[in-house]
């Protein structure tokens, strides 16, 4: 979904999406151009963790230790998240 989905069902996607379009001048997000852009600058790799009782403690240490600035859930407010949480706000579809 936050790969080749639609921004409506993935923060992610909506986040990326709206830095993308402003950086274009463009009044929307355009998904295939996203996801185009996504598989030409992303990469994803997955690791094996067989405690997934424990999986969503391990997330939000990791997220903690690198403090990646494109999540903004559960992160510390600062002036790019709040930037970001403003962009994607103005992308939503009413």
């Amino acid at each position: 979904m936050h790969l080749g989905g639609n921004h409506e069902f993935s923060t992610f996607r909506r986040t990326l999406g709206a830095v993308l379009a402003t950086a274009a001048g463009a009044g929307r997000i355009d998904e295939a151009a996203l996801t185009g852009w996504m598989g030409q600058h992303l990469k994803v790799r997955t690791v094996r963790y067989d405690d997934r009782d424990t999986l969503g403690r391990l997330e939000e240490l990791v997220l903690a230790e690198i403090d990646p600035p494109l999540n903004l859930q559960g992160m510390p407010r600062n002036s790019l998240r709040v930037r970001l949480s403003a962009l994607r706000r103005s992308f939503r579809t009413p």
